[in-house]
């Protein structure tokens, strides 16, 4: 789902790599077609947010994220990062 978005990110192309994943975000849901959100996709917007600047947009994307995935197993690598990330940006 996300795959232009991530190679955007990858070219650089952040400012447009992060409207995609915003599009992503908002599709909801309708009689016709069911989209999933991947969690990952909050991580990796709000990755793109840290990258751009936007601390507070990425924290909101982090936090959400780990919402989501607040059963997830123990040691998975994204929420560590996740979580060591919302540290850093507390400094």
């Amino acid at each position: 789902m996300d795959l232009a978005a991530r190679v955007l990110a990858k070219k650089g192309d952040i400012a447009r790599a992060i409207s995609e994943y915003e599009r992503l975000l908002e599709i909801r849901f309708t009689y016709e077609s069911v989209h999933f959100i991947h969690p990952l996709h909050h991580y990796r917007l709000g990755v793109l947010n840290e990258r751009a600047g936007e601390a507070e947009k990425a924290g909101a994307q982090y936090e959400r994220f780990l919402d989501l995935w607040k059963n997830a197993d123990p040691g998975l690598p994204e929420v560590e990062d996740v979580r060591k990330r919302l540290a850093a940006l507390a400094l």
